[in-house]
């Protein structure tokens, strides 16, 4: 390392940086676990009405604006977007 770069943290992190930086990636890895503990929560409620929509004939679909493919899409965020017009 060159001498003149040596005491100015430009290689190594402050003490509270690194505490810093430690801190804001627990933070993230906790909001992840979050997301996948929601995520299995949820998927009992999600099968159960693509169950539901599966019972559902050709006709009541399309009343409801589904084509019998979509039906696993329905919980798909691009999908209900797209369907929507947000």
């Amino acid at each position: 390392m060159n001498a003149r770069f040596a005491n100015t943290g430009m290689f190594h992190p402050a003490p509270a940086a690194r505490h810093q930086t430690a801190a804001g990636l627990l933070a993230r890895a906790g909001q992840g676990l979050m997301a996948v503990l929601r995520t299995i929560a949820e998927a009992p409620a999600r099968r159960a009405v693509v169950n539901e929509l599966s019972t559902l004939s050709d006709r009541e679909l399309a009343d409801i604006g589904l084509a019998r493919s979509e039906v696993r899409r329905v919980f798909d965020d691009a999908f209900v977007a797209s369907r929507s017009g947000i």
